[in-house]
């Protein structure tokens, strides 16, 4: 089984800002794999679906950012998942918009979701795919995530998402080398 863990806000008025970028790549995988997030369990809305004969659960954790650990340890330690089959999504102010980064393992990189991650798994060697939503030097971090993409950013995360959707689908049906070795050498056109 491969997991597939989403990070975002839950509610409305976070649906569509920049720190919800991973729930908006779970949404698109499951528009793909024709499941609905629907189901709830452990604090999260997940599905339970099948691609290339790989069963493959899809996590959107429900617990606020901050807190994200609790719903992807209770998943880990449910459906006994081993921690490198494990892929979080994140958003990563540190990247510029569009931009899409994969790496085996490492540490949070400041992201409050992924240190929650780590912490309550204590263990940080799961893989992680970071999409850039870049920053503002004028507005503080914290108000700027939670911030809506302006137009002129709009296309730029709307082909990382579709690529971090076909990134994800490939971890599912190989592994992180590979998935890696394909699209942190695939230039996103749109970062330019």
């Amino acid at each position: 089984m491969k997991v597939i863990v989403g990070l975002g806000n839950p509610g409305k008025k976070y649906e569509t800002t920049r720190h919800n970028v991973g729930f908006l790549v779970i949404d698109e995988i499951a528009k793909e794999l024709n499941v609905i997030m629907y189901q709830k369990k452990f604090n999260a809305h997940y599905a339970l679906c099948e691609y290339k004969q790989q069963k493959v659960l899809l996590i959107k954790p429900q617990t606020y950012m901050n807190l994200s650990g609790e719903a992807v340890q209770a998943f880990v330690n449910y459906y006994k998942v081993n921690i490198e089959d494990v892929l979080v999504i994140n958003d990563d102010v540190d990247l510029p918009v569009g931009a899409v980064r994969i790496r085996p393992f490492g540490g949070d990189g400041g992201q409050k979701g992924l240190r929650s991650i780590i912490q309550s798994l204590n263990n940080n060697q799961f893989p992680r795919m970071r999409l850039g939503i870049g920053k503002n030097e004028l507005i503080e971090t914290a108000a700027y995530v939670l911030g809506k993409f302006p137009a002129t950013d709009v296309p730029k995360i709307t082909e990382a998402i579709k690529i971090a959707k076909a990134a994800a689908l490939m971890f599912v049906s190989t592994n992180i080398e590979t998935t890696m070795n394909t699209y942190n050498n695939k230039p996103n056109e749109n970062n330019s």
